[in-house]
């Protein structure tokens, strides 16, 4: 994923009041313009976002966990083996065959979890004779969203299967979440500080500002300034020489960075 700080540095001016894909304009046409090129700018940096044929954010991915799950017909059989990686559990050497296929996987299971030195995955019985294994951020701990390392899977249980041929098959790290949107300043929001409410506090902002006229926009380069807060950011439309003023735009984003 693309350092935010590079992204923050792609889209915005050396000003830092406006995005760099419509910096050099004279003017556009409506303001989903500029922010279809955000979109754009944003997406071809590499983050998972997910963009329309519009331009516009339709969604962000969150990541998930690689996965993959055995599925038993019939109980094992003492000497059967079971491959997760580098590690091969062997029926009645590693795990106690049960009564049933699902008393197997109960102890397959917690073989699996108990082995502090093996891949590093999380088993749980499903309870309808299969067992799943989960990339984890120890052997046995507890399972993490993001791309596993290459872990063959293979069982020569009769009539077994893997639902993947290896565990990296699956999962997907967890990036950003975005909001985005765009105030019109009047006299009232232009004469005194107000806030964006957020539904997460941003750890990155950026904005931009367009001076409307007969229709069209203008990149306006401004002074206003912000302050990120808890679920919000204040901005201050009057700070500086250049302020916001009645009919201009204000264009805005918000990131956040997952780390969990």
């Amino acid at each position: 994923m693309a350092d935010l700080e590079t992204v923050a540095t792609t889209v915005q001016t050396k000003d830092g009041t406006c995005f760099s894909a419509a910096h050099g304009q004279t003017q556009i046409t409506t303001i989903n313009d500029a922010i279809a090129k955000l979109n754009l700018a944003i997406a071809r940096a590499n983050l998972a976002i997910k963009v329309d044929g519009n331009g516009e954010v339709v969604a962000v991915y969150t990541g998930h966990v690689p996965t993959a799950v055995l599925a038993l017909t019939q109980n094992a059989s003492a000497a059967d083996e079971v491959v997760i990686g580098a590690d091969t559990y062997v029926a009645d050497t590693d795990f106690s065959v049960g009564a049933d296929a699902d008393e197997s996987l109960t102890n397959l299971a917690a073989a699996i979890n108990g082995n502090s030195t093996g891949e590093v995955v999380f088993a749980t019985n499903n309870g309808d004779d299969s067992m799943k294994i989960e990339f984890a951020a120890a052997a046995g701990g507890t399972p993490v969203r993001g791309a596993s390392t290459s872990m063959a899977l293979t069982t020569d249980i009769t009539g077994a299967t893997w639902s993947h041929g290896n565990l990296n098959a699956t999962g997907r790290a967890q990036q950003i979440l975005v909001e985005e949107g765009s105030v019109e300043i009047d006299a009232v929001n232009a004469a005194a500080a107000f806030d964006i409410e957020l539904p997460f506090t941003p750890d990155r902002f950026t904005h931009c500002a367009y001076a409307e006229s007969g229709g069209t926009y203008t990149p306006k380069y401004t002074t206003a300034t912000f302050v990120i807060g808890s679920d919000k950011v204040t901005v201050t439309p009057t700070a500086g020489a250049t302020a916001l003023a009645d009919g201009d735009r204000y264009i805005w984003r918000a990131w956040k960075t997952i780390t969990s």
